[in-house]
């Protein structure tokens, strides 16, 4: 049945443990099994479709009231218009400008307020990339920029997004807190035409069209915020937000220091056990009078395995050549991938490169999943009243 299922699904399996007694293409199926479900995305709430969930899509990080800079006037035209202010949409419009292109060219549009993508929305405590940075940040090379850290904290990714787009004058062609409707192609004019929503924090909507010769999507997917459509989620009368948008105003702390001081008083419960649990949870329960944390399935968990940049061996080890920013991300893919022949040198050499420590991730996992079964709260009526 497991494995019916995920042939469904596509799903890209893992290589064949051959190190254990658990079977982890069989033990994967069961996992991946339970996530597929006939409600299929049913079983979560679009916040955005209500207005008795759209507060949770609130913008954290900027003052009510923040005017909307329309550096491209209603009906104006763009020769590049980009849907995205992370690092794709950046991406994008720097690529262009070394192309040889005018940044005058190019108009970004964003519904947040300010560049990052998935890292302005998200600023829980303990945010950090799970792939190396001297791989995940791009333009390292042209901004001569040196991690500070081989993972990098989301602070740290949200900062280097800004910094690129102050090297390559973004600032003043970006419209944000505005999101695309519609694109259409004017056969006759062979142009496209976008109708963008104006969303002003706490100020009034609007709407302006803006036609374009070239347009670019780079819209991610993680800064939304997905709700458990469960019985009671509506009407339960405390404190509740979204790690999407973490509320400092109300944990206390902030993003650079979260010292979640608020919460010394108060009940939380954190729905979830993915990456961003891993990440926060630890900083909740520092804090936290009491914590109670709901589990759907496990994932797995490992060493991170952090530390600085040897700045003394940057350039030896890691910068050593021009172009060695492509070099190293197709050495971590050929890793993760199972490439044969194998590179001789792992250069990222960490636990997603090293696939052939299964056996350490899937412990970890059973543990997980053992000790969190055997605490949380059976009664329905605990996630009713106990969701933070």
């Amino acid at each position: 049945m497991a494995e019916n299922t995920i042939a469904d699904a596509a799903v890209a399996l893992p290589s064949q443990d051959l190190n254990g007694p658990v079977n982890v293409l069989q033990r994967y199926g069961e996992e991946a099994s339970k996530r597929i479900r006939k409600d299929g995305l049913q079983q979560y709430i679009d916040p955005s479709q209500t207005e008795q969930y759209r507060h949770f899509l609130d913008d954290p990080w900027i003052a009510a009231g923040t005017p909307i800079n329309e550096v491209v006037p209603n009906g104006g035209h763009a020769r590049f218009l980009i849907f995205g202010a992370g690092f794709g949409g950046i991406l994008f419009a720097v690529k262009l400008i070394q192309a040889g292109f005018s940044v005058e060219d190019i108009l970004i549009v964003d519904p947040a307020g300010g560049f990052g993508g998935t890292w302005y929305w998200s600023r829980y405590p303990g945010l950090m990339c799970d792939v190396e940075s001297y791989i995940y940040m791009p333009l390292l090379e042209d901004t001569q920029y040196i991690p500070k850290r081989k993972y990098a904290s989301g602070e740290e990714l949200r900062e280097y997004c800004e910094a690129i787009c102050k090297k390559y004058d973004l600032h003043r062609r970006v419209m944000f807190q505005c999101a695309g409707k519609t694109v259409d192609w004017d056969d006759r004019k062979k142009e496209w035409v976008a109708q963008i929503a104006l969303k002003s924090k706490g100020g009034p909507t609007g709407q302006t069209t803006i036609h374009a010769d070239f347009v670019f999507f780079a819209s991610g997917v993680l800064n939304n915020a997905k709700l458990p459509n469960v019985q009671g989620f509506g009407s339960f009368p405390g404190k509740q937000f979204h790690s999407a948008r973490w509320d400092y105003s109300y944990t206390g702390g902030t993003q650079e220091k979260p010292d979640l001081a608020n919460l010394q008083d108060k009940k939380v419960a954190f729905i979830g056990t993915g990456a961003t649990a891993v990440q926060a949870v630890p900083h909740v329960a520092i804090w936290a009078k009491e914590l109670f944390i709901f589990q759907r399935t496990p994932s797995s968990v490992d060493v991170r395995d952090n530390k600085d940049t040897d700045l003394s061996t940057w350039e030896s080890e890691v910068a050593t050549r021009k172009g060695w920013w492509k070099e190293r991300n197709i050495n971590f893919v050929s890793f993760v991938n199972n490439v044969e022949p194998k590179p001789e040198v792992d250069l990222v050499n960490d636990k997603v490169s090293y696939n052939g420590d299964l056996n350490h991730c899937r412990v970890w996992c059973l543990l997980m999943k053992k000790r969190l079964t055997t605490t949380t709260p059976r009664s329905g009526l605990w996630l009713r009243h106990t969701v933070a």
